[in-house]
């Protein structure tokens, strides 16, 4: 029995002395489990407690690191061959006279000597693994659920046992460094891999929170990381932000982890008021340069006038280069198509040089017929069905009309039995309740002046029109080379509808999707798009008062649960979800959270992070996705890779 006794001491101290051999290859050792707490596993707790003595806790500290709450700690257990990844979860530090329980006689300074004790660390394992005789690991982790020996050394995990033990993606689009114990690590990146990407992410955090920095990165990174795909980014845009990703940023410090684009692809919906009210008077100003009035030369004034504009209200300072336009004339009226522009832009001494291709967009209604009813989620569903037979009947009545003519023909009347009826009371069954439905939404969407936009100049007696329309979308989506932004700024400011953005956002997302469908359904492989929509809340509203909740889910339902085999991955942005369609939430199977309120967080299922993220620095955020061996990381964003006008 003696004999058995020594083989089992001497292999044990064996594996012991094997284990401080090779363990300095995880990480630096600063402490064993404890010999007076019992190392408990369970269902419900995996709560260990770590003793670090005086003298490596001294040296941390010196150095900076107090092994702060939220840090990694690593353990290896000799006789199982196993390393885990723990997180601390709390510190404490006891005098001598507390661990003794004698009570003290002196108030401080008294007896220094007392201090010398060791930290006491207890840790919430995480993830484990197996390892070999040559400290190998040699299996993918998994969640912890093996015993934890006492005596089991301890050790400050180094950036690669870290990375291999969260099992991170090392493929895919980057959210940022390593956000441990309020200190960046900024040797551990985290990433999230393409597949994932396609069932769609959430993204909330108040303003200020490094949210749009972050959806800006993002955009260069799927460019970059994903570049041998030729993703297609599509970025929908209230407040200009994308428009600067062909920009570098002056004041970023070192190599750039994301280079600016070189080209930028923009959509800039123009209505009837931008065109009226703003550049219409800016053009007459400089009709008296031109040496002779048509068609062509309105054009030139036109795309001049458009540029100049545009670009002082874009750029901080720029320079054109060179400039062409695309249209075809028709007698004394022009089709625009697209805008290309060559510029040199400067922010603070610094310079891009960048193509930008603008494309005045409008909506032709003679031309979108029954679609109409896709463009604003404000239709009852029994108008909704009903949309196709009154086009056909006032179609065949009067002919394909604008939208106005259109929407003033809902009203028309005729006299029966003494007593005026609608028309489509009368001739297709409709109730009066629905005949008035039907003008107020399309009365909407004439107040959105987004479609039948045209710019009138009447010169010396004639009368000439440029025209905008929809674009090729398959040229659109096909040849755009990495960056399309969809430019909402002008259309919120020159607008009478609150729905402008919301026509624009679905008619796009409509006419991205019936590219993507066509393609699947005929077998045909097409690049991926990744979508990033913020202030999702606006377009994709919860259902009460006009909203149509059925529009709304079935637009959702298109690009997000149909997208996904499609090749779309949509990156949804908010600071308020509590206004933004369930659908979205249940859907997006990637959440992150940057700082937001309690009641945000919970709303989105991290409300468990609600103390890192209260008060959390700008880009510090929590990812919790399916794609994470943990489910969860906490990260801090990247600083603006271009210009950013809240950063300069």
């Amino acid at each position: 029995m003696a004999v058995i006794e020594e083989k089992t001491v001497n292999e044990v101290k064996k594996r012991i002395g094997k284990a401080l051999e090779i363990v300095g290859k995880f990480g630096s050792v600063v402490g064993f489990i404890s010999r007076v707490e019992p190392a408990k596993v369970s269902e419900e707790e995996r709560t260990i407690t770590i003793e670090v003595p005086f003298k490596e806790y001294l040296e941390s500290s010196l150095k900076g690191y107090c092994f702060p709450i939220g840090s990694f700690i690593g353990i290896l257990n000799p006789l199982t061959s196993t390393v885990f990844l723990a997180k601390v979860v709390s510190v404490k530090r006891s005098d001598i006279l507390a661990i003794a329980g004698i009570p003290a006689i002196h108030t401080p300074p008294s007896d220094i000597t007392s201090l010398l004790t060791p930290l006491t660390i207890e840790v919430e394992l995480l993830t484990e693994a197996k390892i070999s005789d040559e400290g190998v690991i040699v299996e993918t982790p998994i969640p912890a659920h093996s015993p934890i020996d006492p005596q089991s050394p301890v050790f400050k995990p180094n950036p690669d046992f870290i990375f291999e033990m969260l099992n991170l993606p090392k493929e895919g689009v980057d959210l940022g460094n390593l956000y441990v114990g309020g200190i960046v690590d900024d040797s551990v990146n985290v990433k999230l891999p393409e597949n994932i990407l396609y069932q769609h992410t959430l993204i909330v955090g108040t303003t200020g929170s490094g949210k749009t920095v972050l959806l800006k990165n993002t955009a260069l990174s799927l460019i970059q990381n994903l570049q041998n795909k030729k993703p297609l980014v599509i970025a929908f845009d209230l407040q200009g932000d994308y428009m600067h990703l062909n920009i570098k940023n002056p004041r970023l410090e070192g190599e750039p982890v994301f280079k600016p684009v070189n080209t930028l692809t923009v959509i800039l919906p123009v209505t009837k008021s931008f065109l009226e009210n703003y550049v219409k008077p800016k053009l007459l100003e400089k009709l008296g340069s031109l040496k002779e009035v048509n068609i062509a030369g309105i054009v030139k004034l036109f795309y001049k006038t458009l540029i100049e504009e545009y670009f002082r209200n874009t750029y901080p300072e720029f320079k054109v280069r060179k400039a062409k336009i695309a249209y075809k004339p028709d007698g004394s009226k022009a089709y625009v198509y697209a805008i290309t522009v060559e510029a040199e832009i400067t922010v603070d001494n610094s310079k891009s040089e960048c193509v930008v291709n603008i494309v005045p967009w409008s909506l032709n209604f003679r031309n979108i017929g029954y679609e109409v009813r896709n463009l604003l989620p404000i239709f009852s569903v029994q108008a909704y069905n009903l949309i196709p037979r009154v086009i056909d009947y006032i179609k065949d009545r009067h002919g394909k009309l604008s939208i106005g003519e259109f929407t003033e023909k809902i009203l028309d009347k005729t006299e029966v039995r003494g007593r005026l009826v609608y028309n489509l009371e009368r001739d297709l069954g409709l109730h009066r309740e629905t005949v008035n439905h039907l003008y107020r939404c399309f009365s909407i969407l004439c107040q959105t002046e987004i479609l039948d936009a045209r710019l009138e100049i009447e010169v010396n007696g004639g009368r000439y029109v440029i025209v905008f329309e929809e674009p090729n979308y398959y040229k659109l989506f096909t040849e755009t080379e990495n960056i399309l932004v969809i430019d909402l700024r002008f259309v919120s400011m020159f607008s009478k509808s609150q729905f402008t953005e919301t026509v624009v956002v679905y008619r796009i997302l409509d006419r991205l999707f019936a590219w993507k469908n066509e393609a699947f359904m005929k077998g045909i492989e097409t690049r991926p798009v990744f979508i990033i929509i913020d202030e999702a809340h606006n377009y994709f509203p919860q259902a009460g008062g006009e909203i149509n909740k059925d529009v709304v889910e079935r637009m959702v339902n298109k690009i997000t649960r149909l997208g996904r085999v499609r090749g779309i991955g949509v990156f949804f942005a908010t600071h308020t979800p509590s206004d933004l369609n369930d659908l979205i939430i249940q859907l997006t199977n990637t959440k992150i959270g940057l700082r937001s309120e309690e009641k945000v967080l919970e709303r989105i299922g991290l409300k468990e992070f609600r103390k890192e993220l209260e008060l959390a620095p700008e880009g510090v955020g929590v990812v919790k996705s399916p794609a994470l061996r943990t489910h969860y990381i906490m990260f801090k964003s990247y600083e603006p890779q271009t210009y950013h006008k809240t950063y300069v």
